[in-house]
């Protein structure tokens, strides 16, 4: 049985970045069974009666285990377990690669999740098997992983591009220019001061993917949607008025927007292939 959630919130992820690039993909996915993803550097600060008030014994063994690797290894960046459905950041500093990390860790969640309706649809499984086999590291991930596990690891990198993405394409509709200037160069910094093995890695990116992934999204919303014009119709029936609801499409950015958000993204592995992990 699972802890319930804390009253306080325990990510510890001091950094809006971070903390919007998690917010938003979990809300973008909508997953049945979210993931909880912390902040290693913050969960090691605490004692064992504090960790014990945020996890269930079960959650706190697959923590635990998690930090020492990540103490044993500090080159890890993220672990996720998937039976306790638990993510730990191994903090890097670099507020852009921990929002990465943390996207590819939720990319591993939704992987798991969702493979067993999406992935293992006839037309669309082979369709993003295909474009794992044409990225330009290929061989690197099955050598390190294995094919499966390989094709889950590319899954859940391009997850991670994507929901980065996301993040700078909203960032731009919700601020003023001059802000977001502010935000691209401050974004353009932290990727050049990432090692190049995790920038070549987030690329190149895979349109079969981003279409997948937009699918994913937009059933969810539909998904969301009937339910709620179901309630909505419901209450209605019993005098009361039906629930107002909106699917928000996609939109598009001025020329002005256009190209600071390019210019945010140009450094960020378009055409780069993955490294060893």
């Amino acid at each position: 049985m699972f802890a319930p959630p804390p009253s306080e919130d325990p990510q510890g992820f001091e950094s809006p970045i971070v903390r919007g690039v998690i917010d938003d993909v979990l809300k973008a996915v909508n997953l049945a069974n979210p993931p909880r993803v912390f902040n290693g550097a913050r969960l090691s600060q605490l004692s064992d009666l504090q960790l014990s008030k945020l996890f269930s014994e079960v959650e706190l063994v697959a923590v635990k285990r998690m930090l020492q690797r990540q103490i044993d290894n500090n080159e890890i960046g993220g672990s996720y377990d998937g039976k306790v459905n638990i993510a730990v950041i191994n903090s890097s500093g670099n507020a852009l690669s921990d929002a990465m990390t943390a996207a590819h860790e939720i990319g591993h969640a939704v992987y798991q999740q969702e493979q067993q309706a999406a992935l293992e649809n006839d037309a669309l499984r082979p369709r993003l098997v295909e474009s794992y086999k044409r990225h330009p590291k290929h061989d690197r991930y099955v050598e390190l992983y294995g094919f499966e596990k390989g094709f889950e690891e590319w899954y859940a990198d391009q997850l991670s591009r994507w929901a980065t993405k996301r993040y700078i394409n909203k960032a731009a509709k919700s601020m003023t220019d001059r802000h977001f200037k502010g935000l691209a160069a401050k974004l353009r910094q932290m990727w050049r001061a990432m090692k190049q093995g995790f920038r070549a890695r987030k690329g190149p990116k895979s349109p079969e993917f981003e279409q997948y992934i937009e699918g994913v999204v937009a059933s969810k919303k539909q998904s969301a949607f009937v339910n709620e014009v179901v309630r909505g119709q419901v209450k209605y029936q019993y005098g009361g008025r039906p629930a107002s609801t909106q699917i928000a499409g996609q939109v598009e950015m001025d020329p002005a927007e256009a190209e600071f958000y390019q210019e945010a993204l140009n450094e960020m592995g378009e055409d780069a292939g993955p490294a060893p992990s």
